[in-house]
């Protein structure tokens, strides 16, 4: 029977959100909507000032993001997204490294589970070495991008779909779950041990609630070791 590990990445195994810094990038380069590019700006800036929450941000975006790609050639976004990860990629903490490491060597089977598109988050677990990815995905006909969305990881459940594709109740019962915000109850509540790892606030308020595991990014292989 596998034992799983389902980690959220933003915020979670790295500092800030990926996919607001490679919006820009990509919209720089020619590859995403200016106007959907500035809509996902103003988004953004509505979450930070509490105008809008981490669910409804994700909802949002999710409608937007399929939309700024429209007739994008996948190959120049591979190309773009390889060149941004590598400045990205300096903001995975430290210890996110470790904690894959830990949880390998007893017998987890590391998985991302992530809204932010598929493209960076497969860059991510490469970087990771995490061979299984759950993210955000766009249509593609002919080798370029269409305004449809062919997951559903923005929306609520979408999570724990996910992790129910691949892990039974019995193996879920058994295996760890890492968020950081309110839309990652959903999967810390599939598992046998879940562990709320840089929590927003409102995060933190549920795990307390819970009596779930919290940690930080300093202390998590310490936290981890005393659940294995």
């Amino acid at each position: 029977m596998t034992k799983y590990a389902f980690l959220d990445f933003d915020g979670a195994l790295s500092k800030g959100y990926i996919a607001e810094g490679a919006l820009q990038y990509f919209s720089d380069l020619g590859l995403y909507s200016k106007e959907c590019g500035k809509k996902q700006e103003e988004l953004h800036n509505a979450y930070r000032q509490g105008r809008l929450s981490y669910h409804d941000l994700l909802l949002r975006s999710g409608k937007v993001w399929a939309l700024g790609f429209e007739g994008t050639k996948t190959c120049s976004l591979k190309r773009a997204a390889e060149k941004h990860f590598e400045k990205a990629r300096r903001n995975i903490y430290p210890s996110t490294y470790k904690l894959i490491g830990l949880l390998k060597r007893n017998g987890f089977t590391p998985v991302i589970v992530s809204a932010s598109g598929y493209e960076l988050m497969a860059l991510a677990a490469r970087a990771l070495k995490i061979k299984k990815v759950f993210a955000t995905k766009t249509k593609t006909i002919d080798g370029r991008y269409r305004n449809r969305l062919t997951t559903s990881l923005h929306v609520k459940d979408g999570k724990k779909r996910a992790m129910h594709a691949v892990a039974s109740k019995e193996e879920l019962a058994r295996s760890f779950a890492f968020g950081d915000s309110i839309t990652d109850v959903e999967m810390l509540e599939s598992v046998g041990r879940p562990v709320a790892l840089n929590p927003t606030p409102e995060l933190e308020t549920e795990a307390k609630r819970r009596k779930w595991a919290t940690a930080s990014s300093k202390n998590v292989i310490s936290i981890v070791k005393k659940m294995l």
